[in-house]
């Protein structure tokens, strides 16, 4: 941000946001009309923000006196209380798009320079500190982001809709000493709580689903579920799921279904998964079901058809509450070919098509 200096040459006013906790680090550097500028090491321009720790983030219409404060909404990443969306662009940026809560987004802002492409990301949860793992949550939604490498990273998010690649550390396959990382990994969701774990560690934790293949040329798919780690603020959030005790929810066939979508499609109050079978260009409803503690996938059923072909709708996917009018209802998001990358986006609610 470039600040002209005030009518006495010597001084210049900036306003500024500071996100993270306990101090943020502001860097000035200052030019002459010879473009000469500030020395810039030993960090002698840098000024330390202290920084208060926000005890609640609330959307519209809310605020501490109505006892209605939370944390970030699930898919929010700004705090507005509007689920937003990321994407990558073809130059490997990523790019954020806020929801406005009526269902459509905002233009493009670039929230991350480089290296994004082949990404895949999800987010929905916070997971970690803001500045450390081993600090509790602070209330901002996180990103979970398997990059190009094979890599599965937990970037915390600072608030406004970035991932703050400072902090972010890695999550090690479970399957890692025997040759596979997160290489196979076909699709990541992070739907919240769906299975419902009260078990002691587990209790309320956000939960990680994947499609990963069984080998590496990925001769069948097969679907995951980590349970997630109960977010209490204890002294090491750095494990924000159980990865060594995944469970299979889904044994075979998964390989082509890489579009998945979440939500209580049925009204059982347990979530449940909608996924286009490529083969058939059908949406199916594979409902969700808790039996005695744990969760699993009922029969699937025909859910759509018609328009589901991956050459006109490549993308699928299910932000939470981006309608705040007429209730609370999931909806699926869809890309259009022709359009750059999710810059238009029609929707469906859950009860329609």
């Amino acid at each position: 941000m470039a600040v002209p200096v005030g009518p006495d040459k010597h001084t210049a006013t900036i306003n500024v946001t500071p996100t993270g906790y306990p101090n943020s680090t502001l860097h000035v550097v200052a030019f002459d009309q010879a473009d000469n500028h500030s020395p810039l090491d030993s960090g002698v321009d840098a000024v330390t923000l202290k920084t208060t720790k926000s005890p609640f983030v609330y959307g519209p219409g809310q605020d501490p006196g109505n006892g209605l404060a939370r944390e970030d909404r699930h898919g929010d990443l700004t705090g507005d209380g509007h689920s937003d969306f990321v994407a990558t662009a073809d130059d490997g940026r990523l790019l954020l798009y806020a929801g406005d809560g009526t269902g459509q987004v905002a233009t493009a802002s670039m929230v991350g320079t480089t290296g994004w492409s082949g990404a895949l990301i999800a987010h929905g949860g916070d997971f970690a500190s803001f500045t450390s793992p081993t600090l509790a949550p602070v209330g901002y939604e996180d990103f979970l982001v398997r990059l190009s490498d094979g890599k599965l990273y937990l970037y915390p998010g600072n608030g406004r809709g970035v991932p703050w690649v400072w902090g972010r550390q890695e999550l090690l396959h479970p399957d890692l000493n025997s040759g596979q990382d997160w290489t196979r990994t076909r699709q990541i969701i992070t739907p919240g709580d769906i299975d419902k774990n009260e078990t002691e560690g587990h209790a309320s934790g956000r939960d990680m689903i994947t499609i990963e293949c069984t080998t590496d040329g990925c001769a069948d798919g097969q679907l995951w579920l980590y349970t997630g780690n109960t977010v209490d603020g204890t002294a090491n959030q750095a494990e924000p799921f159980d990865l060594n005790s995944r469970v299979k929810i889904g044994t075979s066939g998964w390989k082509a279904y890489t579009n998945l979508a979440v939500g209580d499609q049925n009204g059982d109050a347990v979530q449940d998964i909608v996924a286009r079978d490529p083969a058939t260009d059908k949406l199916y409803l594979y409902p969700g079901q808790i039996t005695n503690g744990a969760f699993s996938l009922g029969s699937r059923t025909e859910y759509g058809s018609g328009y589901w072909r991956p050459a006109t709708r490549p993308h699928l996917t299910s932000p939470h509450l981006t309608r705040q009018r007429g209730g609370h209802r999931s909806h699926r998001h869809l890309h259009r070919p022709g359009h750059r990358r999710t810059r238009h986006l029609p929707q469906f609610p859950a009860q329609g098509r």
